[in-house]
């Protein structure tokens, strides 16, 4: 009977340690998030983390390879660097568009682009100055959080939620060690 309980213990702690690492980790991940939202509302450009840019798809022109809502990661490539399949993201006037880059010239000084789910090419080549960066990932739907997480509002709410779940996290540790004694 005895060893039981000491077997159930064993396994409730280490159950119970597997939990705080994943706890941790995601206060670490709001953390960066809350950084990196800060950092690009100060500067006024697009946020970074490693040497990546980070976007979110808007539209449906990559669907299904990157779906509307995903969060991409952009890493700066150079030019030689950019092969025909190659996804790139690149500033058209002031917005970024994502597409796969169907075609090379000669002197890799214009990218032919184009939406997975688009029919047709892009209008205009992409000139090599345009070009952010090759995706090197992204994450699907998370996205849709960031346009949020980079207004005022954002950092308030992400701001109180971290300080009320760290607070629980403390209330709750505090009443299990009254239980305990």
């Amino acid at each position: 009977m005895a060893d039981t309980k000491v077997a159930a213990k064993k396994g409730f702690s280490v159950v119970k340690f597997l939990g705080n690492i994943i706890f941790i980790l995601f206060i670490l991940i709001i953390l960066t998030i809350l950084f990196i939202s800060i950092q690009g509302i100060r500067q006024g450009e697009e946020p970074s983390i490693l040497g990546h840019q980070l976007f979110y798809v808007s539209s449906g022109s990559m669907t299904p390879t990157i779906p509307v809502g995903s969060l991409i990661l952009v890493k700066e490539t150079d030019i030689d660097g950019i092969q025909v399949q190659d996804v790139i993201t690149y500033m058209d006037g002031g917005t970024p568009v994502t597409h796969r880059v169907i075609a090379l010239d000669d002197g890799r000084e214009q990218f032919i682009t184009q939406g997975d789910a688009n029919e047709i090419a892009d209008p205009f080549p992409v000139e090599a100055e345009q070009i952010i960066g090759k995706v090197v990932h992204h994450i699907p739907f998370v996205g849709y959080l960031f346009p949020f997480l980079k207004s005022k509002h954002g950092i308030f709410v992400l701001s109180a939620g971290l300080i009320l779940i760290l607070y629980l996290s403390y209330l709750l540790k505090d009443d299990k060690q009254k239980v305990e004694a």
